[in-house]
């Protein structure tokens, strides 16, 4: 039912009062605009529908009714959605649109086709899952890189895509269009090759984690075992102390004391105690790191090949000592040249990487120096260090 003349007449009125634009021929193309422009980032419709309603107020344009927005919002959607599908199909040769197309065919020997090994979850970052979490990502890797096909599209709309795609089935991926289809696989493949990488990152992070806590662990196992033992040094050395305190000469004392020594053990054995106690003093379960790094050293190898660490501040100390253990990782000796910039590591770990030798001045501790490389990274991944757009 049309308003009555009355009507629009005071609606004309209110609308100069206010300046605002009327719904109709004006305010058209504004809407088209917004909506062309916020549909290559968003993608769902009620996103568009808000993120119009918003810029046509700031606009002072009246609004229209739902309907006209909702049909106007899932048009222009379309077209942006197929604009950018042919977009990334043009880029593609046809060599590499049959791949993508085999990716969904799935062979005599496999019960799924390989589009549904691109939706695989992490699991725990136990030394075996480690290694197959790597051999999926040097497999993802095999398929390239992604990046140039989706030039120019936002990264929320990649994502919008890869979870569409994640979304369906092999058989119901088929029924889309080619271009369409290709473009929801490009983009699933980009997200899982990302967030793969981010998960082996956290994975890192976890393990080096997993090494320091049972290194603790040990270091308060071994502290409470020697307890024991510092008790009983204790006790040898009260009854060193009351035999000195007695009146007897000191050629008698001085047997005496050898006497009661000897009846707790040689000198040495003593010696090899007192030094036993001592590690355990402090919180300091450094020592214990070895006994654990080991059977994760070829797997923190391999992840820092992959990740491909990169500082994001000036200071380079940690990268060059993380190069300079990649370059040693074979060599067999235990200490290598004093050649490394040790700024970055704590002054316990600096204690322990760095040893003056009898005859050879200062060296490194290999094994030290690549368990305080990899522990520093992982402390410093989310804050100096750059693995992908999460870490």
């Amino acid at each position: 039912m049309r308003p009555s003349r009355v009507t629009r007449k005071y609606q004309q009125k209110i609308r100069e009062y206010f300046q605002v634009i009327p719904n109709g021929k004006e305010t058209r193309p504004i809407m088209i605009n917004i909506l062309t422009e916020a549909a290559k980032v968003k993608d769902h419709p009620p996103d568009l529908i808000n993120i119009a309603i918003e810029e046509l107020v700031k606009s002072r344009c009246e609004l229209p009714s739902f309907r006209v927005l909702d049909e106007l919002t899932g048009q222009i959607r379309r077209a942006v959605n197929k604009e950018l599908f042919q977009l990334v199909f043009s880029r593609l040769s046809n060599e590499q649109i049959h791949s993508f197309n085999e990716l969904l065919i799935k062979s005599i020997n496999q019960h799924y086709s390989d589009y549904n090994r691109f939706k695989t979850l992490p699991k725990k970052p136990t030394l075996k899952n480690l290694r197959n979490h790597i051999d999926y990502f040097i497999w993802l890797q095999s398929y390239g890189d992604m990046t140039p096909f989706l030039e120019g599209i936002a990264s929320s709309k990649i994502k919008y895509y890869a979870a569409e795609a994640k979304s369906l089935d092999a058989a119901e991926l088929k029924d889309y269009s080619e271009t369409k289809r290709i473009t929801l696989l490009i983009c699933l493949i980009h997200q899982a090759q990302v967030k793969t990488k981010d998960h082996l990152a956290e994975m890192y992070q976890k393990r080096v984690g997993t090494i320091h806590n049972s290194s603790k662990e040990d270091h308060k196992e071994i502290k409470e075992q020697k307890q024991n033992e510092l008790e009983n040094l204790i006790s040898i050395f009260n009854d060193v102390l009351l035999i000195m305190s007695s009146d007897n000469d000191d050629a008698v004392i001085h047997e005496k004391v050898k006497e009661t020594i000897a009846s707790y053990g040689s000198v040495q054995t003593l010696l090899d105690k007192c030094e036993a106690v001592a590690s355990t003093k402090g919180n300091n379960y450094y020592p214990f790191i070895q006994k654990h790094y080991k059977n994760s050293r070829s797997i923190l190898f391999r992840l820092a090949d992959l990740l491909q660490f990169t500082s994001t501040s000036q200071d380079q100390s940690l990268m060059y000592a993380l190069e300079f253990v990649k370059e040693n990782r074979n060599k067999r000796t235990e200490w290598l040249p004093d050649e490394v910039d040790l700024s970055f590591a704590s002054e316990q770990w600096r204690r322990m990487v760095r040893v003056k030798q009898k005859d050879e001045g200062w060296l490194i501790h290999r094994r030290h120096l690549e368990a305080c490389v990899f522990s520093c990274i992982a402390t410093e991944l989310k804050s100096c260090i750059h693995v992908s757009d999460t870490f």
